[in-house]
């Protein structure tokens, strides 16, 4: 249902990207990672199993630790967004932290 920008992990030797995918209700998407072997084009879904409504920002990777940073909005009306870690080599959410007043005011400056 959409991509993100697209990184290389070294450790893994893998491109990874955060994506969301949609469940079999039909209304619902989770937060997902979508990995790519670049040597023969072979993809692997990983839902991470945190709901989301929108698309949230592109993420940032840190090559160092294999930390993916997104933040992503849970609900329609965007009112509530977190700011989501994700490590790529273990395959999981390593913390959510509710962002507010942040968002807002950036959402306003648009």
């Amino acid at each position: 249902t959409g991509f993100d920008s697209l990184f290389y992990d070294e450790s893994t030797k893998m491109l990874v990207t955060t994506t969301r995918f949609l469940l079999s209700d039909n209304l619902n998407y989770t937060l997902g990672l979508l990995y790519v072997d670049p040597t023969n084009g072979h993809c692997e879904d990983v839902p991470l199993g945190m709901m989301t409504n929108n698309w949230g920002q592109n993420p940032t990777f840190d090559p160092k630790t294999g930390m993916i940073y997104k933040i992503v909005g849970i609900d329609v009306a965007n009112t509530e967004h977190y700011l989501v870690s994700i490590d790529v080599r273990k395959r999981t959410i390593v913390s959510k932290v509710q962002v507010k007043e942040v968002i807002q005011t950036l959402l306003m400056m648009q």
